[in-house]
């Protein structure tokens, strides 16, 4: 029980609300970061050449590939002028078993999707916890945990996932069944683009939201203060000079 002369201090510092509230502006940035990726098509980035019968390389034909999860670009000149074609990874995948693992593709959609989930919620309760003072654990403080922790490990399952897809499948080959009957090839061309290092980004800035949120719940409260009481003998004294 309080005693009546004493001071409580507030149920959040401003400091603790300053940092929950740069959470929601980190989950903003992770959240800008994700959708840039997940919109973008430079998830593989590779060079094209043509092979002669011989095996060795046609320098004069060259060819560029980039794609995303779902669309790409297809550019290759066959020593008369650049073509461009755009591919659509989705109907690629159904079409030619070899291209992608299948699993592995549902399972970067999947994660991506959880990562940007969570990263919204993140957002909405940290303004929430700042407005207000939640009772249940999810909606307060355990719940910015939660959703950061979240949207950290699916933004690195999303990474895994596309570089286990890589390292089985596009490394060798980002090149169709036609292009290759035409002697196109894009082995050992091929390398991540920076739409994956726009989701390494998101997941460290989920991480800096965890260490803001411990920083912010960890600060020592301010003590109480009381206002000084007499001592029982001083009070008697008192009484005795009366």
């Amino acid at each position: 029980m309080t005693h009546p002369y004493e001071r409580t201090p507030p149920t959040m510092s401003i400091f603790r609300k300053a940092m929950v509230f740069a959470s929601f502006f980190g989950c903003c940035i992770a959240l800008a970061l994700e959708a840039a990726a997940l919109a973008t098509k430079y998830w593989v980035v590779s060079e094209a050449r043509r092979r002669f019968d011989n095996g060795t390389l046609d320098f004069s034909s060259d060819g560029k590939v980039n794609f995303g999860l779902f669309r790409g670009k297809k550019e290759l000149n066959y020593g008369y002028g650049t073509r461009v074609s755009f591919i659509n990874v989705a109907s690629l995948i159904v079409d030619e078993g070899e291209f992608m693992v299948w699993g592995l593709w549902i399972a970067t959609l999947t994660c991506m999707a959880g990562a940007i989930l969570f990263s919204s919620l993140g957002a909405f309760f940290a303004v929430v916890n700042t407005a207000t003072n939640p009772i249940n654990a999810l909606p307060g403080t355990l719940g910015l945990y939660v959703w950061n922790c979240a949207a950290f490990v699916l933004n690195v399952c999303v990474i895994l996932t596309w570089v286990a897809q890589y390292k089985s499948k596009l490394y060798d080959n980002v090149m169709d069944r036609m292009d290759r009957s035409h002697q196109w090839t894009s082995r050992n061309m091929a390398t991540l683009g920076y739409s994956v290092w726009l989701i390494l980004g998101a997941a460290l800035v989920h991480a800096i939201n965890v260490g803001v949120i411990i920083s912010a719940t960890r600060t020592r409260k301010p003590k109480r203060e009381y206002i000084g009481h007499a001592s029982p003998s001083k009070v008697q004294g008192a009484i005795m000079l009366y």
